[in-house]
């Protein structure tokens, strides 16, 4: 199979719930990425989660390696769009197991499920 047969070939991205992701997530049988704007995975972000920048998802790509992982991309809510610009990327980059959390960051709170978060340490500026 050549590129151009990769390009026509279509790509699909399945979803996830959010018990589904939780219990992944507990199993550490899931990749996640966090696709929000700047500065809101800092902020706080699902347990694990790796940050995607949506102006490079190369760099992303580099980082995943395994192409038949599971890998589930979330953002703040099913209104954002990261998450499925990021997911469709991933998938026309051949990953071949992307799946969509679409409630987001915003149902995972609203369920109580735990967040992580970088502090920054604001006295050393």
């Amino acid at each position: 199979m050549n590129k151009e047969d990769l390009d026509r070939e279509p790509r699909t991205v399945s979803p996830i719930s959010r018990e589904e992701l939780n219990a992944k997530i507990r199993k550490d049988s899931v990749i996640v990425v966090d696709a929000q704007g700047p500065g809101w995975y800092e902020r706080e972000h699902l347990p694990g989660a790796i940050k995607a920048d949506l102006s490079n998802v190369d760099d992303l790509v580099e980082r995943l390696e395994d192409t038949a992982a599971e890998i589930a991309v979330y953002c703040w809510s099913e209104s954002c769009t990261g998450s499925g610009q990021v997911s469709e990327a991933l998938a026309q980059r051949g990953f071949s197991n992307v799946r969509r959390y679409a409630e987001g960051k915003r149902d995972w709170l609203e369920a109580g499920l735990p967040i992580e978060s970088i502090e920054q340490d604001y006295d050393d500026a």
